[in-house]
């Protein structure tokens, strides 16, 4: 499988791992501890590492939707992943079109106002 550039992503390293993994089983326990019915996730499809995390952890890959920008990489995702539902859309778009209760936006570069309007609408 090939993809675009994008940009100066070095990729994931073992912290960065570590933190998604704990992300997810936090987000479990704790809505399990609430009695929150976990409903699906809206994440950024990158590279597809949460989605790949979260199938490691048993989610069910189907109810994921995975939003991305980028034509190639959200091929890329598309074909690593598919099981999980990949647009090549921007989440302030997908967001509004299918459901989730959960959602991580790890856009991987500085706060900036786009981003910042990104997750108002995804909240």
């Amino acid at each position: 499988m090939q993809f675009e550039d994008c940009g100066s992503y070095a990729g994931d390293s073992p912290g960065k791992k570590i933190t998604r993994a704990r992300l997810w089983l936090s987000a479990s326990n704790i809505m399990t501890l609430l009695g929150i019915p976990y409903q699906g996730a809206l994440v950024l499809a990158g590279h597809g590492g949460d989605i790949s995390t979260m199938k490691g952890l048993g989610f069910d890959p189907t109810t994921v939707v995975a939003a991305e920008i980028k034509p190639g990489l959200a091929e890329y995702t598309a074909q690593l992943h598919p099981q999980a539902r990949t647009l090549c859309k921007d989440v302030r778009e997908v967001c509004k079109h299918y459901p989730y209760n959960v959602a991580h936006l790890d856009f991987c570069h500085q706060i900036t106002v786009e981003g910042l309007l990104a997750i108002a609408d995804v909240v």
